[in-house]
């Protein structure tokens, strides 16, 4: 049996935990923010990619990253993520109530598409 933590660890990891959910709760509201954009780019008939807007972003984060001490790292793999999930939710968004269909391939063997 492992040895309780003293009491300043255990009041550091409610106070992390309280940040993570400040994160999700961010997170959620950043996913209903982007399911608008989709439906105002739906409206507009945009691409849900947008390169430069992007770059322009993770740029600009970066910069407040090096001021909040934040490692360059971290935000870019951070917002990798997020900016791969925002463009699924749009996409999804763009392309709902369109039909979508699956193809199958019959007696295929194993090195068909190298």
């Amino acid at each position: 049996m492992s040895a309780k933590p003293p009491g300043p660890l255990l009041a550091m990891r409610d106070a992390l935990s309280a940040c993570d959910l400040q994160i999700v709760q961010l997170l959620g509201e950043r996913m209903r923010l982007i399911r608008r954009v989709a439906d105002l780019k739906a409206e507009a008939r945009l691409p849900s990619f947008d390169r430069e807007r992007e770059a322009a972003l993770v740029d600009d984060l970066l910069v407040k990253a090096a001021e909040c001490d934040v490692p360059g790292e971290v935000v870019r793999d951070v917002y990798a993520a997020l900016l791969a999930a925002s463009r699924a939710a749009q996409r999804r968004a763009l392309h709902q109530g369109e039909t979508h269909y699956s193809i199958g391939i019959l007696g295929g063997t194993p090195v068909i598409g190298d």
